[in-house]
């Protein structure tokens, strides 16, 4: 990093998490400010391109922070946006998000939506995963299912007499070829149920709800049956889970009831076949009558997701032949919908059929009497994973021949996350802005920081980012946006159609004089926008940011501010800077209950002549209603401290840290109680960073409220 010109950016995560960003010249460093230890960090290309464009100054840079991010600013960018027109045609169009979902697309396939369902709002949506991803195995049913007693949503699905009903399945995550596995009972070192052989496991990644398929048989093997596993030991060894009794429990290889156990010693010869995961779909459709057959196969499929290991599994309903399909929740060449058993309680729908006729029942695995033959496909493939998430299978699109509207993330703030404490690891990368999903330009404009009213590009320099109401803030030009509450990178209605109260906010300002915006800084419930024309305004809304009322932005103060420097909020006040001749004013802004008006007091108003013209930073210590003023090139604080009461400035009083003549103080951060110092020290011709205990710079406490604090040499 270069050795000027450097700015100090504070994380304060939690208690144990506290970390100083050291931003300059393009670059950027992180450290533990416990510590002083400097972590890793991996800047991608893209973002250090972004970073250096410009060849921005550390003052151009603004940063903010919330949970596990920071978002950086260059303010020498001009932000823009990009464009997609994508053409395609519509597979299918189903009425909720949750019936989509239900099925195994095409690859690469496009659906339409037509009612919302939860946060899935209704539109287009593209299956993601290419032909060689989707090589799930899965099985139908025979077709038709059944005489109309199974195939229409009533008679016997809502019969008192058969429910609760269902069905058990197990799913192949894994085939094995495993012979002379040995099992120690109990006494191995490394677990009781102890299945080994050197390098038998190598290839397997437990996951939780796994079972091994025993297949030996003799003396010397475990009974044929599922074994479910406990953990991984290494490449050689996994242990059994122990069912409470010296032994272990397994379901039978016929019929996969629970009903066995088995407590014997150790065996010498046992063989497997694969890694499986069973569940247990019970519903009870008398309670709660369907409304359709797909709203059949949702509910047994809400009940076996239930089950450790079958989250991703999937029932259908297929109208066109009248039959349901399992989807296995696993896909590559050894996964398969291994068979259907009747459930441990309730009607069994794999053998309940019309008059006892058990080929007709609507999850019979084998059954292929009339019609369409049952059919189980076996998954295919090489892919990456033997899972993905069915939300990592879709993805929400524009409407056909529509422009998916997105920010260029090239020319946009970027994100710095840690991703981990040991080592300590941080991240930096771009950040994947949502585009429009609905409506367009007219119906859904983009944020105007991006865009004119007639869709132009509004070729606007960002000038702050700040959190605000759970909401990310951008603000450029005269313009301030909000993202939509809770989604921090989604400035587009979810709903062209639908306005609601999280949706983003733009706010225009707009006076007698240019109100461009320097900074933002969220004071009381509104945010307080500094103008580079020393105008201050604040935003609100009749309650809160609410998309749906009227936002009003108010001029409230007019003082002109010291640029670059971030005016600090403190409790019910907010100070800031601004330049006065050859000196500068300190001033606290607040909200006057006596006068129902917001106003700014100079509180430097005894002591004129004592901050200087040149201002980098301002920051406070609420604790102590202690602020901290540092100028350009100087081994000098300002120290500010007050006491107030009803609205009454019981106490105000100034004093200055002094430190070595060697040393010119670039920069300044608080966290709690303590101040840390980025310094150069001119004698030595090195960076360092100080840091000191605010409480015990503090010399007296005054009883009545106010502090005296004395002149501090370093």
């Amino acid at each position: 990093m270069a050795t000027y010109d450097l700015r100090l950016h504070a994380i304060h995560r939690d208690d144990t998490e506290r970390y100083l960003v050291i931003l300059g010249m393009g670059d950027l460093e992180v450290l533990n400010a416990d510590t002083g230890a400097r972590a890793s960090v991996t800047i991608p290309a893209d973002v250090a391109t972004y970073l250096s464009t410009g060849s921005p100054a550390a003052s151009d840079m603004r940063a903010a922070s919330i949970a596990d991010f920071t978002i950086l600013l260059n303010t020498k960018v001009t932000a823009a946006l990009s464009q997609t027109i994508t053409s395609f045609t519509v597979t299918d169009t189903v009425d909720t998000y949750t019936k989509m979902t239900s099925r195994l697309p095409a690859p690469s396939t496009y659906y339409r939506t037509t009612a919302n369902d939860g946060a899935n709002i209704a539109g287009h949506y593209q299956y993601l995963l290419a032909a060689a991803d989707n090589g799930f195995g899965y099985w139908s049913g025979r077709s038709p299912a059944s005489s109309t007693i199974w195939s229409i949503a009533h008679n016997r699905w809502v019969n008192s007499a058969y429910n609760p009903m269902g069905f058990r399945v197990r799913c192949q995550r894994k085939a094995l070829t495993l012979e002379g596995l040995a099992y120690d009972a109990t006494g191995n070192g490394e677990g009781n149920h102890h299945l080994s052989k050197a390098g038998a496991f190598s290839s397997y990644t437990f996951e939780a709800g796994d079972e091994i398929h025993i297949t030996g048989t003799g003396g010397a093997s475990l009974p044929v049956g599922w074994y479910p596993i406990a953990s991984k030991v290494d490449n050689d060894a996994i242990l059994l889970t122990d069912n409470g009794a010296s032994g272990v429990n397994y379901r039978n290889a016929s019929d996969d009831t629970t009903a066995y156990a088995d407590s014997s010693g150790d065996k010498a010869d046992c063989d497997a076949d694969g890694i499986t995961v069973s569940g247990e779909a019970n519903e009870n459709f008398n309670s709660t009558a369907p409304t359709d057959m797909d709203n059949v196969a949702e509910r047994i499929q809400t009940s076996l997701r239930a089950d450790t290991g079958l989250e991703n599994i999937i029932i259908q309903w297929d109208e066109e032949n009248r039959r349901f399909i399992i989807v296995s929740p696993f896909r590559g060449t050894g996964t398969s919908v291994v068979a259907t058993y009747p459930p441990d309680s309730g009607t069994d729908l794999t053998t309940t059929g019309p008059g006892g006729t058990s080929y007709q029942a609507p999850f019979n695995f084998t059954a292929s009497h009339g019609g369409l033959a049952v059919a189980n496909t076996v998954g295919t493939g090489s892919p990456s994973t033997d899972e993905v998430d069915i939300g990592d299978r879709w993805v929400a699109v524009p409407a056909p021949g529509e422009g998916d509207h997105t920010f260029d993330e090239t020319t946009m703030p970027v994100q710095l996350v840690r991703t981990t404490v040991d080592p300590l690891v941080f991240t930096a990368s771009t950040i994947d802005w949502k585009p429009r999903l609905s409506g367009s330009e007219e119906t859904n404009p983009s944020p105007g920081i991006l865009s004119t009213v007639d869709g132009a590009a509004a070729d606007i320099k960002l000038s702050d980012v700040f959190f605000h109401s759970n909401r990310l803030g951008l603000a450029g030009d005269e313009i301030v946006c909000f993202s939509q509450a809770g989604d921090h990178f989604n400035f587009y209605m979810n709903d062209a159609s639908n306005l609601v109260a999280s949706d983003p906010i733009t706010v225009t300002l707009s006076s007698t004089q240019v109100t461009l915006v320097d900074f933002a800084v969220p004071f009381r419930d509104t945010p307080l926008i500094f103008t580079k024309s020393g105008r201050q305004f604040e935003i609100t809304t009749v309650e809160g940011l609410d998309a749906t009322k009227p936002t009003n932005h108010t001029p409230t103060t007019e003082y002109a501010t010291t640029p670059s420097v971030r005016p600090q909020r403190m409790h019910d006040l907010a100070f800031f800077t601004g330049p006065e001749g050859n000196r500068s004013t300190l001033f606290s802004y607040r909200f006057s209950e006596a006068s129902v008006a917001n106003r700014a007091d100079a509180v430097t108003a005894h002591v004129p002549e004592l901050l200087p013209a040149d201002i980098r930073n301002v920051q406070v210590h609420p604790n102590f209603g202690l602020v901290f003023v540092l100028p350009t090139a100087s081994n000098v604080i300002y120290t500010y401290s007050h006491f107030l009461e009803d609205e009454r400035r019981e106490q105000s009083a100034w004093s200055k840290w002094t430190f070595h003549d060697n040393y010119k103080i670039d920069d300044i951060a608080i966290i709690e109680d303590t101040m840390y110092l980025l310094v150069h020290d001119t004698g030595e011709n090195r960076r360092i960073i100080e840091k000191l205990k605010i409480s015990d710079r503090v010399a007296n406490i005054d009883q009545a409220g106010g502090q005296s604090l004395p002149t501090v040499t370093a």
